[in-house]
């Protein structure tokens, strides 16, 4: 009991701490931060599934269990996992408008905190095509802390940067160089965080691709699949998977191709995303009609979609294969 008593006293004393220094008068300050976490915890979970909604409600029950406690490492913890729903739901105003509260929060928060800012503001300018911006805020990617830091951010900037077709190849190299040496085939023994593994790998497959290097884009698109597999983070699993079958597309190689395609649309489905599930449907049709000698069918079905997307590129696609 008397070491219970004491862990519990110096619990209060190093919270006590960390919420600015005011004196608690009881226990229940303890009990907001217990629920302000476990509705983080519930959030991230949610995130992960893609369940936006009730993600968003928890990071903002989190957020009130901190408020009564003046806990700014908590609240600012709750309104990241806040901004970055809005951003995935494609809610630009929202999103700015958090991502300019933790902005002017950051000289108060820890280090580990106010890198969770600094990925949801380039996650921010990643969605919604800030080019400029996503460049700047991580081209100091060296500056990191450690190496899961610098993977991170530099994974982003490499994206920023292949958006535009200006990869320097040392900058690519560097990214191998990291990747590769936290390498561990059982995420388990990793020394550095899932996302840093698999984001990192998305960034190199990315860049490959559009340098038409199939076989490193294929390799890495793998790799960052595997850690997305790992994670649980099931809306990254299909984006890898649907990457992975334009890769089998550019090589005509159509039957893995719409095996890739279907996969994804499956997850897409499952996920309420329905523009990419409605993609994913038409390339897996398209590598069908490829396929099959009865093209009729899926002529009918692949001309319906051109009637009922917006999409032009896929329209044009879907022209080509069909002409």
């Amino acid at each position: 009991m008397k070491y219970g008593f004491v862990f519990s006293l110096l619990l209060l004393m190093v919270f006590s701490a960390g919420c600015g220094g005011n004196q608690l008068s009881d226990f229940r300050s303890l009990s907001n931060l217990k629920k302000g976490n476990e509705y983080l915890g519930f959030a991230d979970r949610n995130f992960s599934e893609n369940n936006l909604e009730s993600a968003l409600r928890n990071y903002l029950k989190a957020l009130d269990e901190f408020k009564l406690i003046d806990y700014t490492d908590g609240k600012a913890r709750a309104l990241e996992g806040t901004a970055r729903i809005y951003t995935a739901m494609g809610m630009k105003g929202e999103a700015s408008s958090v991502l300019h509260k933790l902005v002017k929060m950051k000289p108060f928060l820890s280090e580990d905190i106010a890198f969770r800012v600094t990925l949801a503001s380039a996650e921010y300018y990643l969605k919604f095509e800030l080019a400029d911006s996503l460049i700047n805020i991580t081209s100091g990617w060296n500056q990191g802390r450690n190496v899961n830091e610098k993977m991170q951010l530099l994974a982003q900037y490499i994206i920023a940067l292949s958006e535009r077709g200006s990869v320097d190849e040392n900058i690519l190299t560097t990214a191998k160089d990291f990747f590769n040496s936290s390498y561990q085939e059982n995420p388990l023994d990793l020394e550095v965080e899932i996302q840093a593994m698999s984001l990192t790998a998305y960034a190199i497959g990315i860049t490959e691709f559009r340098k038409n290097n199939l076989t490193d884009a294929e390799k890495y698109f793998q790799y960052s699949l595997q850690y997305d597999k790992a994670a649980g983070n099931y809306i990254y699993i299909a984006d890898n998977l649907y990457l992975l079958g334009i890769v089998e597309e550019r090589r005509s190689n159509f039957e893995k191709s719409g095996d890739y395609f279907g996969r994804a649309f499956d997850i897409y489905v499952l996920l309420r995303e329905e523009e990419k599930a409605q993609l994913s449907n038409a390339n897996k049709l398209l590598q069908f009609y490829r396929l099959s000698s009865e093209k009729s069918a899926y002529r009918l079905e692949l001309e319906k979609i051109i009637e009922t997307t917006k999409d032009k590129e896929l329209q044009t696609k879907i022209r080509s294969v069909i002409k």
